[in-house]
């Protein structure tokens, strides 16, 4: 089933879906009236919602049942990488996002293979968290946090 995330604190009864969900739901999934997916709204519950009508660009659901499941760990755990070669931090990064990591820093070590300047340190980064992304990894595992 799929699971899609809303910056919205409360979704209404008679949700109309927003655009980005639209696309991905209607155009990318093929999703019909009568078909199901589940919505996490910004409270971290987790709606069960039903599409009702299905028009050309814009989309309606109805809630079926709200519920606040415990899927994430009971700490917030921190991870802290020496920095890795290629592309190594892609790997790191869906691995810690999949076993339940709420972050990931990377440093530069003095036994590192890789060293990197610091200015282009956050050039090397962005790629790596944008190319992954962590939404994607949060619905394969059912993660609530993005």
């Amino acid at each position: 089933m799929q699971r899609y995330f809303t910056k919205l604190s409360e979704v209404p009864a008679d949700y109309q879906l927003e655009p980005q969900i639209f696309h991905h739901a209607i155009r990318v999934m093929r999703a019909k009236e009568g078909q199901m997916f589940e919505l996490v709204d910004q409270q971290q519950r987790v709606k069960l919602m039903k599409l009702t009508r299905v028009f050309a660009n814009q989309a309606f659901a109805k809630t079926l049942k709200t519920s606040l499941p415990q899927v994430e760990l009971p700490v917030r755990v921190t991870i802290l990488a020496g920095l890795i070669k290629n592309s190594k931090p892609d790997l790191l990064i869906q691995k810690a996002t999949e076993l339940g990591a709420a972050k990931i820093i990377f440093f530069n070590a003095d036994f590192s293979v890789a060293q990197w300047k610091e200015q282009k340190s956050c050039k090397k980064i962005s790629p790596f968290a944008k190319k992954l992304l962590r939404e994607q990894l949060n619905n394969h595992t059912e993660r609530k946090y993005l």
